[in-house]
């Protein structure tokens, strides 16, 4: 927070401080007690470099310990700015609660975050020597853990921005239930997710050994197991705002999941059933998968291809934005199905019948057999066959935009 306080105001404004924090507290506290940034306004901001022998409690503005001496600081109770203690001497914070802004610890000496409760701007321990988070509550936006030899997040409840876990020692995640950005958990030692129930942006297990989501319930963006092979079951998780990426992992069962915003990648994956999903927003692909059973799938907004898996019927999807493939796949029951959109593909295929189909938005691709068993239901135009829909393109345009 960088205060532009008048310079003929400033100590009118220590005095004011420091009348009210003996107040609240019972404690003494003095003006000089105080430091504040004295720049006028609209000037480059200065970075208060203190040493050992300024004794200040309340610090309005950045402040570095670099030229600070001493091992323990012992009287800095409040930074309102940025606090900087790279390759500083410090290894224990005293009396420390708050940091409004950024918090860099990076290669420092500082051993515990001791008495902090709040850090309101970014965390950063890449390679430093903190062991422990101490009273740590909240982070006001990223944490970086990258090669730091923190195990343990301890009382730390709130992540409000991106959390980068790769290449550290953490192993639990302790009472964290909030991620508002990126969580990034690769070459990790976390094996569990743990209390943690919302990472608001994407969440990537690309190359960990995360094997249990936990009590992890949403995901505001893209979910990627590349190259995990541990994790089993998505359990508690119900909502991805982005895509999901199972393509060749060993992921068997998506637990309570119910919506994907955009693309589905099962490609190759050992997932048998779709459970509760009822919508996949964009492109799903389920081609070389072992996926028998499409669940409670009600729509797919994009394009599908079913090439190679055991699915048998369409069961209760209904709409398919883009186009529909079933070349080469056991599909013979199109189900509830509706709407495609794009073009659909049954070449290859044994499909029984198009009843219950309205609408096909694009080209019909078939092979001779199917061109004289479904020709009832099939118009020529220039060489190709399209179907004889039931109803009206600004019919289907209309439901949408309800």
């Amino acid at each position: 927070m960088k205060y532009e306080i008048d310079i003929d105001k400033v100590d009118e404004f220590k005095k004011f401080i420091s009348k009210k924090l003996t107040k609240a507290s019972g404690e003494v506290y003095n003006p000089e007690d105080i430091y504040v940034c004295d720049k006028p306004k609209y000037e480059f901001y200065r970075t208060l470099n203190i040493t050992e022998k300024e004794h200040y409690k309340y610090i309005f503005g950045d402040v570095n310990f670099y030229s600070y001496k001493k091992d323990i600081l012992e009287d800095v109770e409040y930074i309102a700015g940025n606090a900087i203690f790279e390759h500083s001497h410090i290894c224990k914070l005293e009396k420390l609660k708050f940091i409004d802004e950024n918090a860099d610890f990076s290669y420092s000496s500082v051993e515990s975050l001791n008495n902090i409760e709040k850090i309101g701007g970014t965390l950063n321990l890449l390679k430093s020597k903190v062991v422990d988070l101490g009273q740590l509550q909240s982070v006001g936006k990223d944490a970086n853990f990258e090669y730091s030899i923190v195990e343990s997040l301890g009382k730390l409840e709130k992540i409000y921005g991106d959390a980068d876990f790769m290449s550290s020692a953490v192993k639990d995640l302790g009472e964290l239930e909030i991620i508002g950005g990126i969580a990034l958990f690769g070459s990790s030692n976390i094996t569990s997710l743990g209390q943690l129930k919302e990472i608001g942006n994407h969440a990537s297990f690309t190359d960990s050994i995360v094997e249990d989501l936990g009590q992890l319930t949403k995901v505001g963006g893209s979910v990627l197991f590349i190259r995990n092979k541990k994790v089993r079951s998505l359990k508690n998780l119900e909502f991805i705002g982005g895509s999901l990426l199972l393509e060749d992992t060993d992921v068997e069962d998506l637990g309570k999941l119910k919506t994907i915003n955009k693309d589905a990648d099962f490609k190759g994956c050992k997932v048998e059933s779709l459970g509760e999903l009822t919508t996949i927003g964009r492109n799903a692909d389920f081609s070389d998968s072992e996926l028998f059973y499409l669940g409670k799938l009600e729509k797919i907004g994009g394009s599908v291809d079913f090439k190679n898996t055991y699915v048998t019927s369409l069961n209760n999807l209904e709409y398919v934005g883009g186009d529909l493939i079933l070349y080469d796949s056991r599909v013979t029951d199109l189900g509830k199905l509706k709407i495609v959109n794009g073009d659909l593909c049954i070449r290859g295929t044994h499909l029984k019948s198009l009843k219950g189909l309205e609408y096909v938005g694009g080209e019909i691709r078939l092979d001779e057999e199917q061109k004289i068993k479904f020709e009832d239901c099939l118009e020529i135009k220039n060489g190709k066959y399209y179907f004889k829909n039931k109803i009206a393109q600004s019919q289907i345009e209309q439901s949408e935009r309800l």
